[in-house]
Parts: structure tokens; C-alpha cells; sequence
């Protein structure tokens, strides 16, 4: 089993694959002063972005939000 990162930093990374799981880092809205509506539509286009490799097939996608104390 191999785990791959892409989007690698020495802190993170934007995507890591691991077992046919594709795991995302947190996403942000790039615009925060814009409306909810808005704010949502930009993380939906930056996870947009990072699923784009034509050789993932997503079929299952599960949500994990943890929110500090």
C-alpha cells in the first residue's frame, strides 16, 4: 500500500491518496467577505479542482468537519 501526496508542503498537503481514499485538506472560501452563497460556491469549485484527475472515479464521498474549541 502506498500513500500519495500532491499539493505537498513541509506543513501539509492539499490531497493525499491512500487505499482508494482520496483525503482533502481543509478548504476556505477565497473571497470571505462574499455572501454564504457565495463563500460555498468557491469551496465547492476548490474541491472541484483538487478531484479533477480523470483516472479517480468517485463514487463515495464522506465528510469529516472537526471545528476547534
Amino acid at each position: 500500500m502506498s500513500i500519495n501526496y500532491l499539493g505537498a508542503s513541509q506543513r501539509m498537503s492539499q490531497v493525499v491518496m491512500h487505499n482508494d481514499l482520496v483525503y482533502l485538506s481543509s478548504q476556505v472560501p477565497s473571497d470571505p467577505g462574499a455572501d454564504m452563497q457565495g463563500q460555498t460556491q468557491q469551496v465547492l469549485e476548490a474541491i472541484d479542482e483538487r478531484l479533477a484527475n480523470p483516472a479517480w472515479k468517485i463514487e463515495i464521498m464522506v465528510v469529516a468537519a472537526l471545528k476547534g474549541a
